[in-house]
């Protein structure tokens, strides 16, 4: 994840750069700053002799790439090591011909020694003849130590129309635990030492010093944050469930994936509008089958029996893609995308023949 440095937000400049040029901002609070800044470094630093800076830690990342004819599958987990508490984050990418049709691992619950707390597809990229699609997986550990991510397996089409499968290799994440392996005993303390006299010292005078210096650097900025507020730019509108559908399905729509691969192009359209149900509904969408969301969205006060019916319709013909050998002519495919449309419209839209057949 990229960390910006604070910028001003009307012409992304750094905040130190504008303070040089704010005819409004007095010399003297520039002075009281860059003095500030300096005498604290110099009193921090001068404190290094007490004791040692911890390290960072740092996020590592596993990565497993296995490669069949001209696809190549990567498998990324991060962190690495990861704590018995934390939800490493798997990400499996697809890198192959546009030409190649792509058959991506189905929903799984458990992943290895890893449970599935989560999961979601983005949206497929086309880059130079190529297509790029993405999984992401969100695992819950089952306990510490050394546990495996067992292999996914990938299946493809090519241009001539051979059918293979690519397997990836078993990935292993170490799982560190918040409970030392060992108890403390009393029997390993030391013997007590005798008292040793300290030497006067006025370091607590400098930390008393260099914390006040702090307190008022961090007041003068704070202060002039809020002058330069009022030039800040306007937050971006959050969107409605139906207006992030919407936009979803424009995206789709661009991509070209019905023409490349239709199957994963049913798989994304009846994503959204799984999407959409769950954003408006308490229903739990994504992580149901088709019957287990039919019979959920049967007993939902919010769906009208009609409506029932013409949803019950429209995921049970694109399941009919997607798992089965059927394929869609194009006014199967229009048919379907406006389907969809018309239940991600808006309340105020004539959503009354929505899936009308």
């Amino acid at each position: 994840m990229t960390r910006w440095k604070m910028l001003n937000p009307k012409n992304r400049q750094p905040i130190w750069s504008l303070k040089k040029r704010s005819s409004s901002t007095p010399g003297l609070l520039n002075a009281v700053l860059l003095n500030a800044v300096l005498l604290s470094v110099v009193l921090l630093s001068g404190g290094a002799g007490c004791g040692s800076n911890p390290k960072p830690s740092q996020q590592n990342t596993a990565t497993s790439t296995t490669q069949l004819d001209d696809v190549t599958v990567t498998l990324e987990v991060t962190p690495n090591p990861a704590r018995l508490s934390d939800e490493p984050t798997l990400t499996l990418i697809v890198n192959a011909p546009q030409d190649h049709a792509i058959e991506l691992p189905i929903f799984v619950e458990q992943l290895g020694d890893f449970l599935v707390s989560d999961f979601h597809a983005a949206l497929p990229q086309t880059n130079s003849g190529r297509q790029i699609q993405k999984q992401v997986y969100h695992l819950e550990p089952t306990y510490s130590g050394h546990l495996e991510i067992e292999p996914l397996s990938i299946g493809f089409k090519n241009a001539a129309g051979e059918k293979k499968t690519i397997e990836t290799e078993p990935l292993e994440i170490e799982i560190l635990s918040m409970v030392e392996s060992s108890e403390p005993s009393l029997e390993d303390l030391e013997a007590m030492e005798e008292p040793v006299e300290l030497p006067e010292s006025f370091a607590w005078q400098a930390a008393a010093l260099g914390l006040l210096i702090i307190a008022v650097l961090v007041t003068l900025v704070v202060i002039f944050w809020r002058r330069k507020s009022k030039v800040a730019a306007t937050p971006q509108k959050k969107l409605t469930p139906h207006e992030q559908a919407i936009e979803e399905l424009e995206q789709l729509l661009a991509s070209g994936m019905a023409e490349a691969n239709v199957k994963q192009f049913f798989v994304v359209l009846t994503g959204i509008v799984r999407r959409f149900i769950e954003a408006t509904t308490n229903v739990r969408a994504p992580e149901q089958t088709t019957e287990e969301f039919l019979a959920e969205i049967a007993r939902h006060h919010h769906f009208p029996s009609d409506k029932k019916e013409r949803l019950q319709a429209f995921l049970e013909s694109a399941d009919l893609i997607k798992y089965a050998a059927f394929q869609p002519r194009q006014d199967d495919i229009d048919e379907a995308v406006s389907r969809a449309r018309q239940f991600i419209s808006p309340p105020n839209a004539s959503d009354s023949n929505a899936f009308q057949t």
